[in-house]
C-alpha cells in the first residue's frame, strides 16, 4: 500500500500529459471560434442596421418636408426646367446625385441616399391628392417610404401627374410646387 501511494505522489508531481494538453487546446479552439463567429455576425448585423437607419433617415427627411408643404400648396407640376419665383419650390436630383430642394432660388436642403422619388396626383373630391414614393438606397439595401396628402388649395386637375424622378444628369426633371 505504501508503495502505491508513493507512485501516486510521484505521478501527480509530473504535471499534465500531452494528451490532456491537446484536449484542452481543442476545446479552447472551439470556444474561441464560436465567440469569433458571434462577434463577426454581430458586426455585420450592426453595419446592416446602420445602412437601414441611414436609408430611413434620408427618406423620412424628404417625406417630412413633403407632408409639411404639400397640404397648403397651390399647384404642382413636373417640368424639364426649374420654375422661378419666391413661392416656387423645385425638387430635383442635383449633379452630385443628391436630392435638392430649393425655394425662391435658395437651397432649403440637400439629401443624399435617395434613389428615386415617385409623384402621382389624383382627384380627391374637389381637390387634388398627391401620393409619393421615396426610395433610398445605400449599397444593396433599399428602403421605400410611401404616403400621400390632400392638397387643400389645388382644385382637381384635368391632367394628373404620374412620374418618377431618378438621377439623370443629361435630362433632369423638376417637381415644381407653388406655395401660397
Amino acid at each position: 500500500m505504501t508503495e502505491g501511494a508513493g507512485n501516486m505522489r510521484l505521478r501527480s508531481k509530473k504535471g499534465i500529459s500531452l494528451v490532456e494538453l491537446i484536449a484542452v487546446m481543442a476545446i479552447s479552439v472551439i470556444v474561441v471560434g464560436a465567440a469569433m463567429a458571434a462577434l463577426f455576425g454581430g458586426a455585420r448585423d450592426a453595419a446592416e442596421g446602420a445602412e437601414d437607419c441611414g436609408n430611413h433617415g434620408d427618406a423620412y427627411l424628404l417625406e417630412t418636408w413633403l407632408r409639411k408643404d404639400l397640404p397648403t400648396a397651390e399647384g404642382i407640376s413636373v417640368n424639364t426646367s426649374k420654375m422661378e419665383g419666391p413661392n416656387i419650390v423645385n425638387i430635383y436630383f442635383a449633379s452630385d446625385n443628391s436630392v435638392a430642394v430649393e425655394q425662391g432660388g435658395k437651397q432649403i436642403m440637400r439629401i443624399n441616399g435617395v434613389q428615386s422619388i415617385g409623384v402621382q396626383t389624383k382627384a380627391a373630391g374637389a381637390n387634388e391628392e398627391s401620393c409619393y414614393t421615396i426610395t433610398a438606397k445605400i449599397n444593396t439595401r433599399t428602403f421605400t417610404l410611401k404616403g400621400g396628402v390632400v392638397m387643400n388649395n389645388v382644385p382637381a386637375m384635368a391632367a394628373h401627374i404620374n412620374t418618377v424622378l431618378t438621377y439623370t444628369p443629361a435630362a433632369p426633371v423638376y417637381v415644381n410646387i407653388t406655395k401660397s
